[in-house]
């Protein structure tokens, strides 16, 4: 299978500290791999490190056939979007931060992407004008998530998104990666503690302890179909379409 992430022999120190230790990983084009691991194993730090918010002390990254090092940063951050598990949003507004993906790639602000987005994660559109700094944890993470997606990636870095949600605003987030991964091929790496998600969400898992990977396995046939049965379900009784909404007058 194709590879859209492939990292070789990846190690990353700071100061006398071994956060990540010979680290080879394959990321198949289109598949969903669920990180998972101890609590400070380095699965958050492998993260940063694919999508160029630090550089490996040793090893490559490969995004495709090129090391990410050699991508510029505006290219980069266009073709992996990363949503951490500390939201960060800047400027003043929800609308400020839904249309810097638009600017800092010099292209047109697509207002009617922004709001099909945030019906997406299950925000009403109206919520462009409000001060982020006025939402609550998990609407800040949901405003994050949307703007990772609002120009599309290929690849979707996801750290902890749903731990901060109720069960209900969780299921809506997986019901989305899922849907874009059906529909466009996006290819995801997603760390999580929860064992369900894990085993509802992963085509893949792999697992960091101390900062190696310990193993790598791949769901069984029955897991991977019953998730994808279950966002197109979720899509045939209307709940993505609902979710999409609109930009209201």
């Amino acid at each position: 299978m194709e590879s859209m992430l492939t990292f070789t022999n990846v190690s990353y120190l700071v100061g006398d500290t071994q956060i990540l230790s010979g680290v080879s990983l394959n990321v198949p084009r289109g598949a969903r791999v669920m990180i998972t691991g101890p609590s400070g194993s380095g699965k958050s730090t492998l993260l940063r490190l694919a999508g160029g918010f630090a550089s490996a002390t040793d090893g490559t990254i490969r995004l495709e056939d090129t090391d990410v090092l050699s991508i510029p940063p505006e290219e980069l951050h266009a073709r992996i979007g990363m949503c951490f598990q500390t939201p960060t949003l800047f400027g003043t507004t929800v609308r400020d931060n839904l249309e810097f993906p638009f600017l800092a790639r010099a292209l047109l602000v697509d207002e009617p992407r922004m709001c099909e987005l945030l019906g997406a994660v299950g925000l009403d559109s109206s919520i462009l004008q409000r001060e982020h700094k006025a939402l609550s944890g998990g609407e800040r993470q949901r405003v994050a998530l949307a703007r990772a997606l609002v120009v599309p990636p290929s690849v979707l870095l996801l750290d902890e998104v749903t731990s901060a949600l109720d069960t209900d605003s969780a299921r809506v987030i997986e019901q989305l990666v899922l849907h874009l991964n059906e529909r466009d091929g996006l290819t995801v790496l997603w760390v999580s503690h929860n064992d369900e998600q894990v085993a509802r969400m992963g085509t893949h898992e792999a697992r960091i302890v101390g900062g190696k990977i310990a193993w790598v396995r791949e769901a069984s046939p029955t897991q991977t179909t019953s998730a994808v049965q279950t966002a197109e379900s979720a899509t045939e009784e209307g709940l993505t379409d609902e979710q999409r909404g609109g930009c209201n007058d």
